[in-house]
């Protein structure tokens, strides 16, 4: 799968504790926001989840 630009605006800090993780965990930052996603993934309520998938599905499909 061809890995597509991705970006979005934080405040420094928040950059900032992002490189920090990414460099005690020995993790590229695609690897580390892909495990970000599937932790909290893990801690969404079943309701949240339910929504989740749907608009998952939702975005596929365009």
């Amino acid at each position: 799968m061809a890995k597509r630009p991705f970006a979005i605006r934080v405040d420094q800090v928040n950059v900032d504790r992002f490189r920090a993780l990414s460099t005690i965990k020995r993790m590229d930052g695609a690897e580390l926001f892909s495990d970000l996603l599937t932790r909290a993934e893990k801690e969404m309520s079943s309701e949240e989840l339910k929504v989740y998938k749907n608009l998952l599905e939702l975005w596929r499909k365009n």
